[in-house]
């Protein structure tokens, strides 16, 4: 899986609503496809660990979405 499509699936077993954005057809056929996949309760919980802190993620406020 991509990782957009592994937000996708973590958002989707969190109960969240997720509006995905993309004007290129692959990737917009992924996100469709995301709704297949289903993470388990180890999955989430490795997913729930991770801090945010890596150099290389951005806030979505800071690059204007």
């Amino acid at each position: 899986i991509t990782p957009g499509q592994a937000v996708l699936a973590w958002n989707s077993a969190l109960g969240m609503s997720t509006i995905p954005k993309s004007a290129d057809p692959t990737r917009l056929q992924q996100n469709l496809d995301a709704v297949a996949i289903a993470l388990d309760a180890e999955d989430i919980a490795l997913i729930e660990t991770l801090d945010g802190t890596e150099p290389d993620i951005k806030h979505p406020n800071s690059f204007g979405h």
